[in-house]
């Protein structure tokens, strides 16, 4: 077990070192979001807004979640598929796919079971690559539950390998299984088996055995890494975990990865817009650490002082609304309580601390929602052109404007 990770390792590296000075640098990048959500219902409005932030150059091409536990909603700007055709059943996986990229789901439905949930896309990133992405979900293992115990079956890989030869292949999903190739201290039978069969498969875990993705819950509990993100070709992929769970108990992963074309001179600058975003009260705490003001130039020069250390500027898409302030603050809030949580090793009234201002944020981030659709219901008047009202209609269906 042990030695069958020092070569999986080994093997990575070699090949990292060995690709990455041929790879071109002109090369650009594109990012796929997985993320075991804990209910899409609730994180919906907050995963809109943060996507909203986006230009078209840095959302991600795929979002990947597990646990939906419920339909896949409609998020706006991708197309969403589940592992069934009844979009409207409750899922444990869902993949969405940003509209405008040619990509076809896959039937992976033979695959499905009551240990197992998988969805699948063909998508065509440039003219030169093609990637099938897979989005995993394995129940946990229950000792109450033999059903839960079985085998984890992922020879959906060389099916499609098979059909698309040349294609590359993420894997990625919550395997809820224990092996030391990824952070634990054991192996688990379920661990080593999915191990055997990836490697089996040509698959190398992205991975990092250090960073953990998700977050224990109670004070006996630490933090693990059920998360894995496995590929047949590693050496195009960049692998990342990021600093807020935005109210799972997972934390979302960002892995980017090449996308075989040559990178493009476009104004990226002539589609945004630059914004002011000021945090007040570091603005006045600075004011605070200054000493008196000599004479009024004086104190002139520590305002403009204070407030460019206080300001962030930030481009946001001209289509795209200005960043909330209030929101902003509240993301912020966020993480520092979620720091203090981890330093106090999972200390229960941090926890609750996290939960009330997960409820505020889902809370705000709703009115938020509703606050601009109402703004752009308002724009709409008899002057208004008829290709935007029917962009906006088919907006309402999920359909592509």
């Amino acid at each position: 077990c042990v030695h069958l990770w020092y070569r999986q390792t080994l093997s990575l590296l070699m090949q990292q070192s060995l690709t990455m000075a041929s790879l071109s640098k002109s090369s650009p990048w594109t990012t796929v979001l997985q993320w075991n959500c804990r209910s899409l219902r609730r994180k919906r409005a907050e995963m809109t807004t943060w996507l909203s932030s986006k230009t078209d150059d840095t959302s991600p091409l795929v979002i990947a979640l597990q646990e939906v536990n419920g339909p896949v909603l409609k998020i706006m700007g991708y197309d969403g598929y589940a592992p069934t055709e009844e979009q409207d059943s409750s899922t444990k996986t869902a993949l969405y796919v940003r509209r405008g990229t040619t990509h076809v789901q896959l039937d992976t439905q033979p695959w499905c079971s009551t240990t197992l949930s998988v969805v699948g896309c063909r998508l065509e990133v440039s003219p030169q690559r093609t990637i099938l992405v897979f989005c995993v979900y394995v129940v946990p293992e229950s000792t109450r539950n033999k059903a839960n115990k079985a085998p984890v079956d992922l020879s959906f890989i060389p099916h499609f390998r098979k059909i698309y030869p040349q294609d590359v292949i993420l894997l990625c999903g919550d395997f809820n299984s224990q092996h030391v190739a990824w952070g634990y201290n054991k192996c688990s039978p379920r661990g080593r088996r999915i191990m055997q069969d990836a490697s089996a498969y040509g698959l190398t875990l992205l991975n990092t055995p250090q960073t953990h993705t998700r977050l224990g819950q109670t004070v006996h509990q630490a933090d693990t890494s059920p998360d894995l993100t496995w590929s047949t070709r590693p050496q195009l992929f960049q692998w990342e975990v990021l600093d807020d769970c935005m109210g799972s108990d997972h934390f979302p992963i960002l892995i980017r990865f090449r996308t075989g074309d040559a990178i493009t001179k476009t104004k990226s600058r002539a589609s945004t817009r630059l914004s002011h975003i000021t945090h007040w009260d570091k603005y006045r705490d600075l004011l605070q650490q200054q000493p008196p003001a000599k004479n009024i130039d004086h104190l002139l020069s520590q305002l403009c002082a204070a407030k460019r250390q206080a300001t962030k500027n930030l481009r946001v898409p001209f289509d795209h609304p200005e960043p909330d302030r209030h929101l902003l603050t509240l993301w912020n809030r966020r993480l520092r309580i979620l720091a203090q949580y981890r330093r106090s090793r999972h200390a229960a009234h941090h926890k609750a601390r996290l939960r009330k201002i997960q409820r505020s944020i889902e809370t705000y981030t709703t009115t938020l929602a509703s606050d601009r659709w109402m703004a752009i219901c308002e724009t709409m008047n008899g002057q208004t052109h008829t290709s935007k009202v029917w962009t906006i209609l088919r907006s309402l269906p999920g359909r592509n404007g």
